[in-house]
């Protein structure tokens, strides 16, 4: 892992989209992204579908609207 770090996100095999969000969102290298939680990467890759799970939910009324 420790050889990987410094590693430029731009030589992993993603797709544009994600390297595109990652770069938007500050990472850089394997490094950052390896010091990132799931909450956050989810948070970062999937913001639409997370809006459409907490519509889903009020809309339910599983949670409630703030």
């Amino acid at each position: 892992m420790e050889n990987f770090k410094n590693m430029p996100i731009e030589e992993l095999n993603i797709s544009v989209r994600s390297y595109n969000c990652l770069k938007r969102h500050g990472v850089s290298t394997v490094g950052d992204l390896s010091a990132m939680t799931k909450e956050e990467l989810i948070i970062i890759m999937f913001p639409k579908m997370i809006i459409i799970l907490i519509l889903v939910l009020i809309d339910m009324s599983i949670i409630k609207k703030e």
